[in-house]
């Protein structure tokens, strides 16, 4: 069939890089040999699997073009791949076409076919019109990979190239093309159409577009270079310079040695992954000037020289490359600073692509090495469903900002003896040796020196980096916002002269270099033609940024940046942290300042927003346009929603229609549906509602109840599951259900069945269990099973056994355990059927569980046999178990044992089970020999178990032993364990005895544990005690515990100031908040104060925590000085200034109750200014 199509390919110059690997698989109409079998195409599928799997391991790009009943085959076999989890790994596979494929079925010949081939022939079956299994398959295979959108262990999205013979009288044209999108014809017939020149020609053309016109040996088209070209210019990767030094000396290199720490193993952990094919993503998260870029800089130097390494000029840039190129292998994507590609949006294209980029190893291997300060870390991964979110999941590698942890002390002082650098450091700043070795004191030095028009201009570029521009600041900003931040006092002392050249002497004292590393401002364009721009030195930007994270820059400052801020994004980050700090106007200004410079930024729903509070309804509704000409619907349905809160129903219907309309998005269409049913136009509700997909025609469903028109749901839940989703349809099979309809309930489920909704089979089960047949319950639960949901027999046994039926129990844990992954549960139905006394039953359960490969059905048999006093059989059963290599065979063969009081045997058989990989074995050795009586052996397999680094193995043996009545023992053990990394066997302990009514000994060993490090138990015996209002023991508690080192605060310090305060322990309560300095744990214990009515220690608390920088308990203090006005209006304003969520509407609502009706009016419209509530604008 194929040996044309790989002629025209081998000869053609073309396609020089391409390899045919032709797959065969039998479909003889004849079958003679008795003893050979016709295979069925899910068998002829799993073949092609093992045969792309190894054939086919090889090559990074795939594409699979199949004929006739072959094209079932491969559709068979991309759904078997999306069930077993490993949608991933078709991600190589760039494009399937399929030629003259019986989609529908072949209806030719059918009556010789069943004559012929016999009505079970498997592959006659098949051939079927539309068989339930082809069904079955297309209902995986076009949802989940011809119209998927993303890769994932479900889903893939691959091209699918159909095309039907013009002259095919074996599969219709109507077959051949089904429901395929964008199916063609080729000439020919059935046969011929695999062989002519035509389907040649158009072949070459989807092989070529499959390459992309890149043959997969040609070097990537992105602008990388060599990794070899940085190996001796770490500066060029953004690595800091250090200070020089003016020990004696010279010739230093320009980095001081690298001295290992524990992150640089997992970091090259990172990089062996990504050289042995798989792509990987490293963040290293820390603070600035802890050695992050240094780090990947080092850990690049382990690479193979073909490696590349590209680093993106910009977001823009990155999602330009990376949408245009299919390949990137063996590549270094240097993301330093990623928080300067990736954004908090949930449409994030540079996240977007990155994370495609990793999905596809077939477009890898890459390496992605990005840093990140914790800061932004926090931001980007805040909302857990944005792309940046998912891209970063449980991917940091964090740096510790104090010192070298980590690092080795004799490998520290060898070092340091080798650069007079490393040892000033060390000796002048032991907890922040690289933050030293960068200037970081030096440039905090020059700020805190400053005179007062450097600071200014040092504070600008800091308000501008903490407030959210990325880019360099420009020199025209600079003079503009630094000149109202010089205080006046000092203007006025200053003379004409120093008016004339304050800029440009501040400019050239901020650059100066500090000790060789780079001054607090620096320009990287001095030399050009361009505007100068000035990049502020990050260490700085982190540590002032904490200083004057309370603070908001003064009109003039915002003033200047909607003037000379010329980067949209920074723009629009800018008016959204003006719109935090209630500055609407300024907000609106800079808003659509950025969407000038560029339409297509996601703005305006912030302006409708600040203008429809002013009451500047049409700017509002011009915004709202302007997005949905963008195609962005969303500031449309803001006004709605703003539109119906102000009572204007019918504009608020309106703005969701034009959405709907003019974007046609599924939330927008689902709005306007049930704003028409809210309106009571139910027929146009529905009609709107059939725009609505599947993952928003449930919201339309659930408005129609809501609206008390739940009999129009049956017909939107029919329009969904004929989209492929049956939830809805089993809800209203519920609602039936509830009705007392049962066998209309089960008619609507059985009508849901293609869909293979959650939760219908179980439902249908449980319906049919109801009903009486039994039968059909179990068949509906092994469809549950086999779909990944076994409870549904597993409750189904229980209810039976609750009703007293131990044999429909059984036969439930029977139908599970036919199902493929549950053999396990023939066991269980066994010994259910066993318990029923129906022996016959229970030993052709067990014969089916060993034939499934469960051998530690040997044991069960032996037991079975035992109990119908057969010993032959039970010694011939325990022997063919001890012939296994089946770790669960040998761990039930030792039970069995240990149980008959053969210890030595029992033994025996849980080692063989250690050595076979059972680990849970030594839990049952050292149960063993517990319950027999023997602590010394015990322990002597606790000893070997630990030794081998299997404390978890261990940590149900504390609870074992204590239920024996052995407390001591017990406690003895749980720290053991504890000992060695595992903590869970001593927090349950603990908790099990304070529920138990034996507080002390559980604090005990609470104690103990936190001695070794864990605080878990010690947490949640303090949390036990406060809520029982035990504050004495609270106290009691907490100075038990010892401090990490002298001189620190307390562990769990939230607890103890608040046990501290309700005790009247008024000098502990002050020496311990003097001395604490995490103001996290200080707002904790400023609410347990007040939960206990302690309100001037909680105001000092909060006080504290407030000079420490934390905004949030503004509110706290606004709210305990709510009897001094001013007081409150004060800390009111600072929360405003300071960005604190829902301040403006507090600061408004103070107002309000004072009696100011117009200041809170003009804060709830207009915001504030800098001398108080702003002016209508």
């Amino acid at each position: 069939m194929w040996d044309g199509l790989g002629h025209f390919i081998s000869e053609d110059e073309d396609l020089d890089f391409v390899q045919t690997l032709p797959f065969a698989y039998p479909t003889t109409l004849w079958n003679f040999h008795p003893l050979r079998k016709i295979p069925t195409l899910g068998l002829v599928a799993d073949g092609l699997k093992t045969h792309i799997d190894t054939e086919g391991e090889a090559f990074p790009r795939l594409m699979i073009v199949a004929h006739s009943q072959g094209g079932l085959i491969v559709q068979r076999y991309l759904a078997r791949m999306l069930a077993e989890g490993r949608g991933r790994d078709l991600a190589r596979i760039g494009r399937v076409v399929l030629l003259a494929c019986p989609n529908e079925g072949s209806q030719i010949f059918m009556p010789l076919r069943r004559t012929f081939l016999g009505r079970w022939h498997p592959q006659e079956r098949q051939l079927r019109t539309l068989s339930e299994e082809v069904k079955e398959t297309q209902q995986i295979v076009l949802p989940d990979i011809v119209y998927a959108s993303a890769v994932t262990d479900r889903t893939c999205p691959i091209p699918f190239d159909v095309y039907a013979g013009m002259k095919d009288g074996v599969v219709t044209q109507v077959s051949a093309q089904s429901v395929f999108r964008g199916a063609s014809a080729l000439p020919g017939d059935h046969f011929t159409i695999a062989r002519l020149p035509s389907t040649y020609s158009t072949l070459k053309r989807l092989i070529l577009a499959t390459a992309d016109s890149d043959p997969p040996d040609a070097p990537a088209a992105i602008p990388s270079v060599p990794v070899e070209h940085y190996r001796d210019d770490a500066l060029a990767l953004d690595v800091h310079p250090v200070i020089e030094t003016s020990a004696p000396g010279a010739g230093l290199p320009p980095q001081p040695p690298y001295v290992t720490r524990e992150h640089d193993e997992f970091l090259r952990d990172a990089l062996r992954t990504a050289c042995e094919g798989r792509s990987r993503l490293v963040v290293l998260v820390g603070g600035s000037s802890t050695g992050k870029t240094r780090a990947c800089f080092e850990a690049l130097l382990s690479l193979d020289p073909e490696w590349r390494l590209w680093r993106p000029p910009s977001a823009e840039d990155l999602v330009e490359v990376l949408s245009s190129v299919p390949r990137m292998q063996r590549t270094v994507l240097w993301l330093n600073e990623t928080q300067r590609y990736l954004t908090t949006s949930r449409d994030d294209p540079a996240a977007r692509a990155l994370q495609a980029l990793l999905d596809d190893p077939a477009r890898g291997p890459v390496a992605i090495m990005s840093t990140l300060w914790p800061e932004h870390h926090q931001t980007l991964t805040r909302d857990a469903d944005s792309p940046a979110a998912q891209l970063l999941k449980d991917r940091q590698i964090v740096i510790a900002d104090v010192g070298f942890q980590g690092a080795s002390k004799a490998e520290l002082e060898r070092v340091a003896q080798s650069d007079p650098r490393l040892a000033e450091a060390l000796t002048a700043s032991r907890d922040e040796v690289t933050q030293y070795l960068a200037g970081g004191r030096e440039l905090l030095n020059r700020y805190e020196g400053a005179v007062l028009e450097t600071r200014a201009l040092i504070d600008v570029a800091v308000d501008a980096a903490r407030l959210g521009c990325t880019e360099d600041v420009s020199e025209a900003f600079l003079k503009a916002a630094a000149w109202p931040l010089v205080p006046e006092s000092h203007k006025r002392t200053r003379d004409q002269g120093w008016r004339e050249e304050w800029f440009e002497r501040a400019l050239a004292d901020a650059g100066a270099p500090c000790r060789g590393v780079p001054g607090p401002l620096t320009t990287l364009s001095a030399e050009t033609d361009e505007p100068h721009t000035y990049r502020l030195a990050d260490y700085l930007r982190q540590k002032i940024s904490a200083r004057r994270a309370l603070g908001c820059p003064p009109d003039a400052w915002w003033e200047a940046a909607v003037r000379h801020v010329t980067a949209p994004a920074d723009l629009l980050a800018l008016a959204r942290a003006a719109q935090f700090r209630a500055r609407y106007r300024i907000s609106a200004d800079l808003a659509q300042r950025s969407m000038d410079l560029d339409p297509s930024l996601q703005g305006r729903g912030l302006l409708v927003d600040v203008h429809f509070a002013a009451g500047h309804v049409s700017e509002a509704e011009a915004a709202a346009q302007q997005a949905l000409a963008q195609g962005d619907d969303r500031p449309a349905l803001r006004l709605a929603r703003l539109l119906q809160d102000a009572g204007e129903g019918a504009a608020a219907l309106d703005w969701r229609r034009r959405a709907a309309e003019q974007v046609g998005g599924e939330n927008a269409w689902a709005r306007y549906s049930a704003s028409l049913l809210e309106a009571g136009k139910v027929d146009e509700a529905i009609l709107a509602g059939q725009n609505v997909d599947t993952g928003r025609l449930d919201h339309v469903a659930y408005a129609l109840r809501e609206e008390g028109h739940a009999d129009r749901v049956l017909p939107v839940a029919r329009q969904l599951a004929a989209k492929g989703d049956g939830g809805l349809l089993v809800e209203e099979a519920s609602r039936l259900y509830e009705q007392g309809r049962l066998q209309d309930a089960i008619d609507l489920l059985e009508e849901a069945r293609p869909t293979r909704a959650p939760g219908l089979y179980e439902t249908l089960m449980n319906y049919y269990e109801e009903l009486g047949d039994t039968a059909r319950a179990e068949e509906a639960g092994q469809q549950s099973a086999e779909r990944g949901y076994g409870k549904a027999l597993k409750r189904l046994s229980v209810q039976r056994e609750e009703a007293g039926d131990l044999r429909g129990s059984a036969r439930a844990l029977l139908a599970l355990g036919s199902c493929p992954e549950w053999e396990w549960w023939l066991l269980a139905a066994a010994m259910e059927f066993a318990e029923a006394e129906d022996y016959q039953a229970a030993a052709a359960a067990v014969d089916r569980a060993i034939a499934a490969g469960r051998h530690e059905g040997w044991v069960v048999a032996a037991y079975l046999a035992e109990t119908t006093g057969d010993l032959d059989a039970r010694d011939d059963a325990l022997q063919r178990a001890a012939l296994t290599d089946d770790a669960q065979a040998w761990s039930w063969l030792g039970t069995f044992h240990e149980e008959h009081g053969n210890t030595v045997e029992a033994e025996t058989a849980f080692r063989r089970a250690l050595g076979l990989g059972d680990n849970g074995a030594w839990f049952d050795l050292a149960s063993m020999w517990h319950d027999t009586g023997d602590p010394v052996r015990r322990d002597r397999v606790v000893a070997e178990a630990l030794a081998e680094g299997q404390a978890r193995s261990l940590r149900r043996l504390p609870d074992h032993v204590d239920g024996s009545g052995d407390r001591a023992a017990a406690e003895a053990l749980a720290l053991r364990v504890a000992e060695h990394g595992e903590d869970s066997a001593g927090f349950f302990l603990a908790r099990k005895w304070r529920r138990n009514g034996r507080a002390e000994e559980a604090l005990g060993l609470a104690l103990a544990l936190q001695r070794m490090g864990h605080d878990e138990a010690i947490g949640a015996t303090l949390r036990q005690l406060w809520e029982a209002g035990d504050t004495a023991a609270v106290v009691r508690v907490v100075e038990a515990q010892e401090v990490r080192r002298p001189g620190a605060t307390p562990r769990n310090l939230d607890y103890a100031l608040a046990a501290y305060a309700a005790t009247g322990a008024t000098e502990k309560f002050t020496r311990t908040l003097e001395a604490a300095h995490r103001p996290a744990e200080l707002a904790r214990a400023g609410r347990l104060c007040r939960q206990q009515g302690h309100e001037a220690q909680a105001v000092a608390l909060y006080e504290r925590a407030h000079s420490l920088g934390d905004r949030g308990v503004l509110l706290d203090l606004a709210q305990l000085h709510h009897q001094d006005r001013k007081q409150a209006e004060r800390l009111l304003r600072e929360a405003v200034d300071a960005g604190v969520d829902s301040a403006p509407k507090e600061l408004a609502d103070h107002y309000a109750r004072a009696g100011n009706s117009t200041a809170a009016d003009r804060v709830r419209r207009y915001g504030l200014a800098d001398d108080g509530p702003a002016a209508p604008w």
